[in-house]
């Protein structure tokens, strides 16, 4: 039964080959059986080299994708303000792209995911609030 078999898979081999050879019949019971090897051995690395072909796509793939997806999770999550910026000298007010003058935190948390949380530096304290600058500086806290 095997020997059948191994026959007719030479046999096709040969058909595929395109060549045929006159020799003895010890002779052409070891061709076929050296064409069937080399049949068998040229399937099997055919289905070698797919399977590796498609675990490294299949890898590469999983990589791409997760560093797609990382990428993907970094642009959500930056907004930058870039190029010259129109700032008032005086007020600090900045010009948007439509010509309109806004206020430096309205602008700025438009424009990017910052947010403001407002208090008073010692400079404007003493010269805005000098009563409470003074009473902060009686109790022996520092200018911070």
């Amino acid at each position: 039964m095997l020997e059948a078999k191994m026959l007719e898979l030479t046999a096709y081999a040969r058909k595929k080959a395109g060549f045929f050879l006159i020799t003895a019949e010890s002779e052409q019971s070891s061709l076929e059986i050296i064409t069937l090897t080399l049949t068998l051995a040229g399937v099997f690395l055919s289905l070698m080299i797919a399977f590796f072909a498609t675990y490294r796509v299949r890898k590469y793939e999983k990589v791409l994708l997760d560093k797609n997806g990382r990428l993907r999770k970094a642009l959500d999550e930056i907004k930058t303000l870039r190029g010259i910026i129109p700032i008032c000298s005086h007020c600090n007010q900045i010009r948007d792209d439509e010509g309109i003058w806004k206020r430096i935190e309205e602008y700025v948390g438009a424009h990017s995911e910052a947010r403001f949380s407002h208090g008073i530096c010692p400079d404007c304290i003493r010269k805005y609030y000098p009563a409470e600058y003074a009473s902060i500086n009686s109790d022996g806290k520092k200018d911070n």
